[in-house]
Parts: C-alpha cells; sequence; structure tokens
C-alpha cells in the first residue's frame, strides 16, 4: 500500500473513513451485528479506527507512508 499513497494520503484516507463512521455509526449500531448483538457495533468500529487515525496524526509530518500504515494499526490495535 506503501507504493500507492503517500504519507499525507494515508493520514486523509484515515480521517476520512474516521468522519464517515462517524456519521454513519448508529445505523450499524442498528443493525446488532452477531456474535455479539450488543447494539454498539458501530461506535466500537468509528472508536478503532478514530484512534488509528488520530495516532498518524501524532507522526511528525514528514513521516513516510510505512511509518504512517505503522502507526495506524498500533492506534488501531491500543485504542
Amino acid at each position: 500500500m506503501g507504493d500507492l499513497l503517500d504519507a499525507a494520503g494515508v493520514r486523509r484516507w484515515s480521517r476520512l473513513a474516521a468522519d464517515a463512521l462517524d456519521r454513519t455509526r448508529a445505523e450499524i449500531d442498528a443493525l446488532n451485528v452477531f456474535p455479539v448483538p450488543d447494539g454498539d457495533t458501530g461506535t466500537n468500529l468509528h472508536l478503532t479506527v478514530l484512534a488509528a487515525s488520530e495516532a498518524a496524526e501524532r507522526l511528525p509530518a514528514d513521516a513516510d507512508a510505512a511509518s504512517v500504515w505503522r502507526a495506524l494499526a498500533d492506534g488501531a490495535l491500543i485504542g
């Protein structure tokens, strides 16, 4: 993926994904997704992607794409 998107593109993509999930999380929550039908799947998904995006945004502006992808993975795991 690092060859297809530069670091700025990865950051933009992650923020757009987080924003889209924020707008649709209530709809996803309403799906009551199996195997844990607890009604907060959309919220959990949004918070995971938001944590990933925020981790990428904390990197220096000159970070390369591979570093941004790693930050996204780490942020999603920790978040």
